[in-house]
């Protein structure tokens, strides 16, 4: 196994990691550490891509997990957030239906034997929410934990913000699949 799928599997560990922190009370200070693991796991996603480059060790294994590592991490904890009242229950429904369009589609192409690469606007779209995902936790930390690192007002405008970065994540989101599924859309209709 190559290391960048190593560190593809690290970033599963981590989303678990973090999600059990946050759902586990009575853990001095957890939402420090699920911040950490968050971050920590969105940076690996980074990191294992360029590895792949410029070790020249992409694999089919690679394009596999490391998309489905992302979206466990990002929709996991951004679920949890949801449950404790810090994103919208339609937003969440928003983007889950989006991933799950763009991936069924996905599966069809390849039930057709074409290999669809990834949108850059949906390594935007996960870029955005990695980082309204981490704002969110940073306001947890400052309410539950460590209340001195910003005054309340700060705090109001980083849980607003967080919200706006993943609305906007859902715009970007749904334009890209629909730009993926027109530019690909041979394969629904059959037509070359």
């Amino acid at each position: 196994m190559t290391l960048p799928n190593k560190i593809t599997l690290f970033r599963f560990v981590l989303a678990a990691g973090a999600v059990s922190l946050l759902l586990l009370e009575g853990i001095p200070h957890r939402f420090v550490w699920a911040f950490a693991l968050f971050v920590l796991a969105s940076f690996s996603d980074y990191i294992d891509g360029i590895l792949a480059r410029r070790m020249r060790a992409t694999s089919e294994l690679g394009a596999f997990m490391d998309p489905l590592a992302d979206k466990m991490l990002i929709l996991l904890v951004f679920a949890v957030l949801m449950t404790m009242g810090l994103y919208p229950l339609w937003l969440f429904v928003c983007i889950l239906a989006r991933d799950l369009l763009n991936d069924s589609y996905r599966n069809f192409a390849a039930s057709q034997r074409v290999i669809l690469g990834t949108n850059p606007s949906g390594k935007a779209k996960t870029l955005l929410q990695m980082i309204s995902i981490s704002v969110m936790l940073l306001v947890l930390v400052q309410w539950h934990e460590i209340p001195a690192i910003f005054s309340a007002e700060v705090s109001l405008l980083l849980l607003q913000l967080a919200n706006l970065m993943m609305f906007v994540a859902l715009v970007v989101g749904a334009a890209g699949t629909v730009q993926f599924i027109s530019k690909h859309s041979r394969i629904i209709t059959g037509n070359e």
